[in-house]
């Protein structure tokens, strides 16, 4: 992945306290939707199931759907692709300069 013209071994490098301030949350998040099934029983299943639910989706959901797309900023994604064609074009340059010497 390039970012700012530079390669970048992964998409989170650079990014520790965020990330691990996002793992924290949603673990708690889920730890809740675990500690909500010891509210099941026969009398109340309905709301219990309802928590249990919609925590485990907040917790696995947001970040794989909402703060996983954040590489796909239109700007980033537009020096991506400004790179990517430097690289293409470099290497067509390459070939053609290859094929001239035969």
């Amino acid at each position: 992945m390039y970012s700012q013209g530079k390669n970048k071994a992964y998409s989170g490098q650079g990014n520790f306290a965020g990330n691990f301030l996002t793992l924290i949350v949603c673990l708690v998040i889920f730890a809740a939707a675990i500690f909500m099934t010891s509210f099941w029983n026969l009398a109340t299943a309905w709301w219990p199931t309802f928590l249990v639910l919609g925590l485990s989706v907040v917790a696995f959901a947001v970040p794989q759907h909402i703060l996983g797309r954040s590489d796909a900023h239109p700007d980033k994604t537009a020096n991506e692709n400004a790179a990517l064609a430097s690289v293409d074009a470099e290497y067509r340059d390459a070939i053609a300069t290859e094929q001239v010497k035969h």
